[in-house]
């Protein structure tokens, strides 16, 4: 588990940031680095900080929106992640927000949960006490470090089915 946690933050680069993040929208831009959500899928209000029952909310970090930059003075830009925690009692269901671009939610990890949900109309259901962290992108499969072979197939391997 902490491995694969480990490799996702390689991947991503808004989980590596050199700078808090804002909740601002980024000069020129109509991106926010950082968005509270609701479980209904609506941004936090000021009253929304302050109810005493808002167990369950979520993280939007938009990958598009940084004001990171490589050692060669180039974006760094990666995908939109989605964290979502459920300190309350009871499961919540989520509604995702709609980023207007033809991609779909993947379940990355999920606390409660071994075998990892399959996001269907929009929504998901965060379990009492759990963690989830999804992925906006075209592919439903992520790839990390620890699905990649690094060494050669033996020759048992290779005819083995």
């Amino acid at each position: 588990f902490t491995r694969k946690l480990l490799a996702l933050r390689q991947l991503h680069p808004v989980l590596r940031r050199r700078h808090f993040f804002r909740g601002q929208l980024l000069e020129g831009s109509q991106r926010k680095d950082v968005t509270w959500l609701r479980p209904d899928g609506k941004e936090f209000k000021d009253a929304d900080w302050a109810n005493p029952d808002a167990h369950c909310f979520g993280m939007l970090l938009d990958g598009m929106a940084t004001d990171e930059v490589d050692d060669r003075g180039h974006v760094v830009s990666g995908d939109t992640l989605l964290l979502l925690l459920n300190g309350g009692e009871t499961p919540v269901r989520f509604t995702l927000p709609v980023l207007g671009e033809m991609k779909i939610w993947v379940v990355m990890v999920d606390t409660a949960k071994h075998d990892l949900p399959v996001v269907r109309r929009g929504r998901v259901t965060v379990d009492p006490h759990t963690l989830m962290l999804l992925r906006y992108g075209a592919d439903r499969r992520i790839a990390t470090s620890a699905d990649v072979r690094h060494d050669p197939l033996t020759p048992k391997e290779r005819h083995t089915p």
